[in-house]
C-alpha cells in the first residue's frame, strides 16, 4: 500500500482532477506536490477544483511569477491562510541548450513556423490568417506548421499556402524543424511559458508572441524576440504580418535578434539548475 511504504519520500501531481481527490488518503509524513504552469482563466480550470485540497499540500510549484501572483490573489479571494503562500516555489522549465553550430541566412526570404496542438486557446487559425495575408501579397515568405491535432485541419492548412508537416515525435525531426525556421509564431489567449518559446529560442529562432501568461517576463521587442500587445484577433494578424515584413525588410535587425535569442536561451533556461532544484525538493538530497 502506498501509505505503508517507507521507502516513498514524495508524491506529484498535475493537470489532473484525480490527483487532487487522491491527496487526502496520502500520510502527511509524504510530501505532496503539484504543478501548475497557468491558470486556465477565463476558463473553468484545475486551479479553481484545486481549492478545498490546498491544506493537503505541502508544495506547490509553479515556472513563472505570473501563476504565483494568480495563486495569492485566488487565496485572498476565498480568505485561504497567507502562511499557505510560502508554499509555493517557483522554479522555471529548463531544457537541453542546442550546441551544434546553426547558419541562418542573410537573404530577405523568411520561414515562419507554428508548433503546437490545434486548441482553442492555441488559435492557430491567426497563424494560418497571417499566411494568407502575406500570401496575398506575394512576399518571398514561407510558412510551416507542426504539432498535434491537426491532421483534421490538414486541408485548411494547405489551402492557407502553409506546409503541413503533422505531428514531430522524433528528436532529430524537431531539431530540423527548428533549424529550419527563422519565426516562430504564438498566437495563444492564454499560456503559462510555452516550452516551444525556450526550445526555438536554443536555436536562436526569433518568437513572435501574444503577450500572455508569464512570455513578458522573456520576450522583449527588437532585443531578443517580439512581443504582440494587440488583444483583438484581426489586429494580431495585422501585427504579425506587418513584423515579419519588418524582419524582412531589416537583415541586420533579424541577424541582432537571432543572435540574442540564443544568448538568452543559453543563460536563462540550461536544465542544470532546474534539475538540481527538482531533485532537492523531491527527495530531500
Amino acid at each position: 500500500m502506498l501509505n505503508e511504504s517507507s521507502q516513498l519520500i514524495s508524491v506529484f501531481g498535475c493537470n489532473t482532477e484525480f490527483y487532487y481527490q487522491f491527496l487526502p488518503h496520502v500520510n502527511t509524513n509524504i510530501k505532496r506536490i503539484d504543478l501548475t504552469h497557468a491558470f486556465s482563466a477565463p476558463d473553468y480550470g484545475l486551479e479553481q477544483f484545486s481549492i478545498p485540497f490546498v491544506g493537503h499540500l505541502d508544495y506547490r510549484v509553479v515556472i513563472n511569477t505570473k501563476t504565483k501572483k494568480d495563486f495569492e490573489q485566488q487565496y485572498l479571494e476565498h480568505t485561504i491562510s497567507k502562511e499557505r503562500l510560502d508554499h509555493i516555489i517557483c522554479i522555471p522549465n529548463g531544457i537541453d541548450i542546442e550546441t551544434n553550430s546553426i547558419h541562418r541566412n542573410e537573404t530577405s526570404d523568411l520561414t515562419v513556423g507554428f508548433f503546437g496542438r490545434w486548441s482553442k486557446e492555441k488559435r492557430p487559425q491567426l497563424f494560418l490568417e497571417v499566411a494568407k495575408h502575406l500570401g496575398d501579397q506575394n512576399r518571398t515568405v514561407n510558412f510551416k506548421m507542426a504539432g498535434t491535432a491537426l491532421e483534421p485541419h490538414k486541408a485548411h492548412i494547405e489551402n492557407s499556402n502553409v506546409e503541413y508537416l503533422g505531428e514531430l515525435s522524433e528528436k532529430s525531426a524537431i531539431s530540423d524543424f527548428y533549424k529550419s525556421i527563422d519565426i516562430l509564431v504564438i498566437t495563444s489567449y492564454r499560456e503559462g511559458f510555452p516550452l516551444v518559446i525556450m526550445e526555438a529560442m536554443s536555436y536562436g529562432v526569433i518568437v513572435m508572441a501574444t503577450n500572455v501568461g508569464s512570455i513578458s517576463e522573456h520576450i522583449k521587442t527588437n532585443e531578443n524576440g517580439m512581443l504582440i500587445t494587440e488583444t483583438d484577433p484581426d489586429q494580431i494578424v495585422r501585427t504579425i504580418a506587418e513584423k515579419i515584413v519588418v524582419l524582412s525588410n531589416d537583415s541586420e535587425l533579424k541577424k541582432e535578434l537571432h543572435s540574442n535569442a540564443l544568448d538568452y536561451a543559453k543563460s536563462n533556461f540550461g536544465i542544470r539548475q532546474f534539475n538540481k532544484v527538482y531533485r532537492t525538493l523531491l527527495t530531500n538530497e
